[in-house]
């Protein structure tokens, strides 16, 4: 348990310095209205950060920002926020000592501001620690919340629905009512839906800067033949020296099949593998008076985790680490033994564990595998108690399919 915990502490760590070089192309504008083209380091957010690190270039330093000196910044279509200095109320609790509990707290903050929606009416997006809230503003005028709270009293939820009213005064949708208005809740579809409606009615083009995509889950299936470099070591127990018989490295052929479900998080860099392979290893070494022979196959079942990191449109850097159990098959070690008869032991092998790294070209992949060492037997008279191998692995992607949520 000692060694695959300190197995995984590493390999996460690997990830994580493999993870912290993402940078995509983007731009910032400063307070001074200056736009600057540069390359932002993506995290994925779902909070809104509170700074964001940049490049001027792919090989230049960090430089770190926040609402305070950037006004603006983009990555790609996917992340607009503007920086601001506005009004929120951060607490979803009771108000102590006002005319009503549900008033907000207000205090002022530079926030960096998802941008939403675009038009005549702008709509933003804030989350932090399990707070939402929502702002507005009309052509260039100031960045305002839409007020609104809610409280837990007993088994009750309170509101304060005071966004409605604003709505109703500033951004109203024409040819409505108060009954309809007061229909909408404070969620970012209905407020979307709401500020796309109303924007419909000038001439000002909506903007939805967020690509909202179906997320969705992509199968591959890959053919993942390889060439396996192992060697053994074998201790001789019944002897009063024991003597320690080393197999050399040998190359053998492994065969495997590789199902990767990739999952849409961060921006689908992230797959979990499985990937049942046969592979053999024959070896011989003389002691006593005939060659001790190795003889062993089986069947391995991988589970495990993939990062990718994206190289260009069609080329991917990749990590993988995996949890490998195995079923041996006919598989025994023959050796001369100080009884009448030579000695069979029977090979049943131990879980291991596999770390490894490639890159991903199109349908094709190249990858170098590390196995941990296991042990593949233990009896009274000798001990198989290492086992090493280095796998290079081949894979042919014949299958790539979408599956819906």
């Amino acid at each position: 348990m000692r060694s695959l915990t300190t197995f995984l502490i590493f390999f996460f760590i690997a990830i994580a310095s493999f993870a912290q070089t993402q940078y995509e192309k983007g731009y910032i504008i400063d307070k001074n209205n200056k736009r600057t083209e540069c390359y932002i380091k993506d995290m994925d957010w779902n909070d809104n950060p509170s700074e964001i690190t940049y490049k001027l270039n792919p090989s230049g330093s960090p430089i770190k920002g926040d609402a305070t000196n950037i006004k603006e910044f983009a990555i790609g279509n996917s992340y607009k926020y503007v920086g601001a200095n506005v009004k929120v109320d951060l607490l979803n609790k009771p108000t102590v000592g006002t005319q009503s509990e549900l008033d907000p707290v207000w205090t002022r903050a530079n926030l960096f501001l998802k941008v939403l929606l675009e038009g005549k009416a702008k709509l933003y997006g804030y989350k932090k620690d399990k707070v939402e809230r929502f702002f507005y503003s009309l052509s260039d005028s100031l960045i305002t919340p839409l007020t609104y709270k809610q409280i837990h009293k007993a088994s009750t939820i309170i509101k304060n629905n005071d966004f409605r009213q604003q709505l109703w005064d500033k951004v109203r949708l024409p040819k409505t009512t108060w009954e309809v208005t007061k229909t909408v809740n404070y969620t970012e579809k209905e407020l979307k839906d709401y500020f796309k409606t109303y924007n419909g009615n000038f001439p000002e083009p909506i903007v939805e800067t967020i690509i909202v995509k179906k997320e969705k889950l992509y199968l591959n299936l890959k053919l993942a033949p390889g060439i396996n470099f192992s060697s053994a070591k074998m201790t001789v127990l019944e002897r009063e020296v024991h003597p320690q018989l080393t197999f050399g490295s040998k190359s053998g052929i492994r065969l495997g099949l590789e199902a990767e479900l990739v999952i849409p998080f961060n921006h689908y860099r992230w797959g979990i593998l499985f990937e049942p392979n046969y592979q053999s290893y024959s070896s011989e070494v003389e002691y006593g008076t005939k060659p001790t022979t190795f003889d062993y196959k089986s069947l391995e079942f991988p589970i495990g985790l993939r990062y990718y990191v994206h190289v260009s449109d069609n080329t991917k850097a990749f990590l993988n680490g995996f949890y490998v159990p195995e079923m041996a098959m006919n598989s025994k070690v023959e050796y001369y033994s100080l009884g009448p008869n030579d000695k069979t032991i029977k090979i049943d092998p131990s879980s291991s564990m596999a770390i490894g790294g490639g890159l991903a070209h199109n349908k094709f992949s190249l990858e170098a595998r590390y196995y941990t060492k296991k042990d593949l037997t233990k009896s009274t008279s000798a001990t198989l108690d290492s086992y090493n191998r280095f796998a290079v692995i081949l894979g042919y992607k014949f299958m790539s399919k979408n599956l819906k949520q």
